[in-house]
C-alpha cells in the first residue's frame, strides 16, 4: 500500500502551490535586464529566456573585425582608383609623351617642306624594344633658362 501522506507528497504539494509564484518572481527578473529576449513557450505559463545573446566582448570583436574588413575594402578601392586614374591620365591625357609625340609627327608629316625633303610615304614610329614593337617614344625633360619645363624627343 502507498501512503498517501510522506515527505515526498508535501514536498510535491508544496512545489505545485509556489510554482505560480516562481515562474512571477523568475519572469519579472527576466524582463527587467532583458525586455525582448522573453518568448511564450506554448499555453504554459513558463517562459524561456533567449540564450543566443552574445557578450560584450564578442560584440566589440565582431565590430572591429567588420570595421578592418570595411577599412581593407576602401584602401582597395583607393588602390585600384589610383592605377585608373594614373593609366587614364597616361594614356589619354593631352600632356603624355606617346600623345605629343603623334601630334608632333602629324605636324611635321603634313609640312610641305619635310615631305619635299623626304618623300612620301612618311611614317614615324618609337623606338624599337625587345618585343619588336616600335611604340616607345625615347623622350626627356628639361628646364629652360627661365624655369619653363620642355620635353625632348627622338623621331625615327
Amino acid at each position: 500500500m502507498i501512503p498517501l501522506w510522506g515527505p515526498t507528497t508535501a514536498l510535491r504539494l508544496y512545489r505545485n502551490r509556489f510554482n505560480n509564484v516562481f515562474s512571477l518572481v523568475s519572469l519579472y527578473s527576466a524582463r527587467r535586464y532583458s525586455k525582448n529576449t522573453l518568448t511564450p513557450s506554448g499555453s504554459s505559463q513558463k517562459f524561456q529566456v533567449d540564450t543566443n545573446v552574445k557578450p560584450l566582448s564578442e560584440k566589440v570583436k565582431e565590430t572591429t573585425k567588420t570595421t578592418s574588413y570595411f577599412a581593407i575594402i576602401l584602401v582597395g578601392l583607393g588602390i585600384t582608383g589610383g592605377l585608373v586614374y594614373t593609366v587614364f591620365n597616361e594614356l589619354f591625357s593631352g600632356k603624355s609623351p606617346n600623345n605629343i609625340y603623334s601630334k608632333a609627327a602629324t605636324r611635321c608629316i603634313e609640312f610641305p617642306q619635310v615631305s619635299d625633303k623626304l618623300g612620301y610615304p612618311i611614317s614615324a614610329f618609337g623606338e624599337e624594344t625587345r618585343r619588336g614593337r616600335r611604340q616607345h617614344v625615347s623622350h626627356g625633360f628639361y628646364l629652360d633658362k627661365e624655369g619653363h619645363k620642355h620635353i625632348r624627343m627622338k623621331f625615327h
